[in-house]
């Protein structure tokens, strides 16, 4: 029988590797959103309201 101190591990291979998915996916968004204006200005030629659309969008 369990003593009450005995409590299910947190730190899992499942759930370090969930987290470390997660990290990467929410790091694509985000590098992915900061350089988009920048994208837009140089290669596409659009004005800094374009740019500010296309990154707000």
């Amino acid at each position: 029988m369990p003593t009450a101190d005995a409590r299910p591990r947190l730190w899992t291979a499942v759930f370090t590797s969930l987290t470390v998915g997660n990290f990467g996916v929410a790091m694509v968004f985000y590098l992915l959103t900061a350089t988009m204006s920048a994208w837009a200005l140089k290669d596409l030629g659009a004005s800094q309201a374009q740019a500010g659309l296309v990154g707000t969008a």
